[in-house]
């Protein structure tokens, strides 16, 4: 696929199966989707964004330039997972060599803990990604449960972790933010920065650098 230069997004993913009511959310029956060699560039509000449903899979594919051509419309991602009025929890992605480069506002972003939708975003794992933010944005916000970059490299602030000492629905937390061998760098002023109020994020195997 080559999706560019739609009005608002370039994919939206929903899972709409199974019981309906305002409200309801149960643990769907999985998609198994999978989506590869594509591009979701210069749409004018998100490249994907993912509102419903579990079992998602993306490989070597792109999510860049959202938000910038001439109709642009918020939050402008190349990635924005968030639960929308769906009756199947938002879970179990797997994104493997894709990039996501030059959104207006983040690369990839979830406020599934700051929506107070926390038990609806889990298990998200990106492996060989590139995220590189815009000069007025961020590259990464990765605030849901489960949320874990492994093999990547990132251009640019990373803020919003997902907090997990302030969940409300377990005891023990297995659920914290995650990166693993990943590189972080800040292209335009010559500092990297992660943001965060907590000190939830773990970082094993990083490295740090200025480009």
């Amino acid at each position: 696929l080559n999706v560019h230069h739609f009005g608002r997004d370039g994919i939206v993913i929903n899972d709409r199966v199974g019981l309906g009511g305002n409200g309801l959310r149960r643990i769907g029956i999985p998609m198994n989707l999978t989506i590869t060699n594509s591009k979701f560039n210069w749409n004018g509000r998100n490249g994907m964004s993912w509102v419903g449903g579990n079992g998602v899979n993306v490989l070597r594919s792109e999510f860049n330039y959202n938000g910038q051509a001439r109709i642009s419309t918020n939050p402008r991602d190349g990635l924005d997972i968030e639960w929308e009025n769906c009756n199947s929890r938002v879970e179990h992605g797997f994104f493997k060599d894709c990039n996501f480069m030059f959104n207006v506002r983040c690369g990839i972003e979830s406020s599934a803990q700051n929506n107070r939708l926390e038990a609806w975003s889990n298990d998200f794992m990106f492996e060989g990604c590139k995220f590189v933010g815009s000069e007025t944005a961020i590259c990464a916000r990765p605030n849901a449960r489960g949320m874990v970059f492994k093999k990547s490299q990132f251009f640019g602030i990373v803020n919003g972790f997902y907090d997990a000492w302030r969940c409300s629905i377990c005891v023990i937390n297995p659920f914290r933010n995650k990166f693993i061998n990943s590189s972080f760098s800040e292209e335009y002023n010559n500092q990297y920065s992660i943001n965060s109020n907590t000190f939830d994020e773990c970082l094993s195997g990083c490295g740090f650098g200025h480009d």
